[in-house]
């Protein structure tokens, strides 16, 4: 007798249909809970504009260019605040790393090799006041001040 053709006793069919019923539940669950977030989501930026630090704090649901956006306006917020657009690590980790990571994206590009940076997003950052190498800036005023002394 072959494995498919063996009768099932009822004990195991019942164990069977209680796992199957599990899963549905489970599966229902998670699909109304989706629906609610998406009903949730539609209505909540129907009535108000969305703010852009509420996509930093879900990352899980952004796509890379949203991602990059969210991070450009943190940007844009920071050099209002501070003047200038070097992002210390030390004190805004996230942010300070997404501002090099633009750098070596940048560089990347410009050596023509696999980058994320696109003209595009020169053209935001650059509309800014971005500085693509800021520690050569101060290593010009440096010279430019040698001279006169």
């Amino acid at each position: 007798m072959s494995p498919s053709s063996r009768p099932v006793s009822k004990a195991a069919a019942k164990r069977v249909t209680r796992s199957q019923s599990r899963s549905i539940l489970i599966s229902d669950k998670r699909r109304r809970q989706e629906a609610a977030y998406s009903e949730e989501r539609v209505d909540s930026e129907s009535t108000k504009e969305c703010d852009w630090r509420d996509n930093l704090q879900q990352p899980k649901t952004m796509n890379e260019a949203q991602l990059w956006f969210a991070r450009f306006q943190e940007l844009k917020s920071y050099k209002a605040e501070h003047g200038h657009c070097n992002v210390p690590v030390q004190s805004k980790r996230k942010l300070g790393n997404w501002v090099n990571s633009q750098r070596k994206q940048y560089r990347l590009l410009q050596e023509g090799k696999q980058s994320s940076m696109n003209d595009e997003r020169v053209g935001n950052l650059k509309s800014i006041g971005f500085e693509w190498s800021p520690g050569s800036r101060m290593h010009d005023q440096s010279k430019w001040n040698a001279m006169f002394e």
